[in-house]
């Protein structure tokens, strides 16, 4: 028999999937079953202090469909489920959704909640019913409320698009957000926290609130998307829709040159340089300038500083072919430093061409003579 596989291959309704027109078509329920499931959510809510799954310990390897259907006849809320799911996806029987539906309603009768979760998706996505979104809303609360967060997704979606109901932002958002709120590490926390970007950033049925979409972005961008910290790091640094906070777009940018993100450490080496929201420092600013030149992967273009002018170094150069010309002349006239920041010129090509065997032997050269940073 196989896994369980809805949680593995959900059938989400993505914005590039959605047809408006569709959408549009689709019945709205009326006042008195709106009302109806908001007391069914209210009444779930209660209750969900008190929740209580049966067990669920079956380990699907271990037992096999005659096992399975023998417990499910005895009551076993899990058994009941998973019998549900062989009759669905056809596993070890012949497929049957009657049957599933059957079985899923005896699971979710006993708090099943991913039984609940599968009635609503019958009722609501599967070709062989048509579709009932009230019915299905009434299988798809209880879940959500329990904290299943496929569930929420799903209302959170229902809503957003207005598919059946009226257009809600505001009832979207609450589903949505309840997801985040869980704390749990789920697949859905991303496209929800995508949805609630959106309806922050466009003020869609709620007041424009740039800072709590940003607040929202950023558990985005830990989310696995390291790349939007720059995009966050950027808004705060210039000031859109929200006051320029240093406090904010300094850690930002230092967390993206932890992947070598060459535009943000340029960044920071201006915020120092200049004294942009910070005490102007030239040593720190100096730093971040290597450090940019040295992981920038679009050759970094205008001035890049590199050294202090107490050092009676060039400390700005208008073309790499000016600062390469540079540093090989001090590399080979023994200085150290020139020698280390050749040997990186030539790592990453901004010298004649990419060489690396010539750029190790600099490295190389400049750690004999004693470069800390070679």
């Amino acid at each position: 028999m196989k896994k369980f596989r809805k949680h593995d291959y959900p059938i989400l309704r993505d914005r590039k999937e959605i047809d408006i027109d569709a959408i549009n078509e689709i019945p709205k329920l009326t006042l008195v079953q709106m009302e109806e499931l908001k007391e069914l959510k209210c009444r779930w809510e209660e209750k969900a202090s008190e929740y209580r799954l049966e067990d669920n310990s079956i380990d699907l390897f271990c037992i096999n469909i005659s096992e399975i259907q023998l417990m499910a006849q005895q009551g076993d809320a899990q058994a009941q489920f998973l019998l549900g799911q062989s009759y669905e996806y056809g596993d070890d029987v012949d497929e049957n959704i009657d049957l599933a539906y059957k079985w899923y309603v005896s699971a979710a009768e006993k708090n099943h909640i991913t039984a609940m979760s599968c009635l609503g998706d019958l009722l609501y996505m599967n070709t062989n019913y048509e579709m009932d979104i009230y019915r299905a809303l009434q299988w798809y609360i209880p879940a959500a409320t329990l904290g299943d967060a496929y569930s929420r997704y799903i209302i959170g979606n229902i809503f957003f698009y207005g598919e059946g109901v009226e257009q809600d932002y505001r009832e979207a958002l609450h589903w949505y957000i309840g997801i985040i709120d869980s704390k749990e590490d789920d697949c859905y926390q991303s496209s929800a926290l995508e949805k609630i970007m959106e309806i922050y950033y466009k003020g869609l049925g709620v007041k424009k609130d740039v800072e709590k979409a940003l607040f929202y972005h950023e558990i985005y961008a830990n989310c696995g998307h390291h790349s939007e910290k720059k995009y966050i790091a950027d808004m705060y640094y210039e000031g859109i829709e929200v006051p320029r906070q240093a406090e904010k777009y300094i850690p930002l940018y230092e967390e993206m040159s932890e992947f070598e993100d060459g535009e943000a450490e340029y960044r920071l080496a201006d915020i120092y340089y200049h004294g942009i929201g910070v005490k102007a420092d030239e040593k720190k600013a100096l730093d971040w300038y290597e450090r940019a030149f040295f992981d920038s992967t679009n050759r970094i273009k205008g001035h890049i500083f590199l050294e202090g002018k107490s050092k009676n170094i060039k400390s700005e150069f208008t073309s790499f072919v000016e600062m390469f010309e540079y540093y090989n002349s001090k590399a080979n006239s023994g200085e150290a430093k020139a020698q280390y920041r050749l040997s990186g010129l030539y790592y990453h090509g901004y010298g004649p061409s990419v060489d690396t065997d010539l750029g190790y032997t600099w490295l190389l050269t400049a750690a004999e003579n004693g470069d800390i940073d070679a």
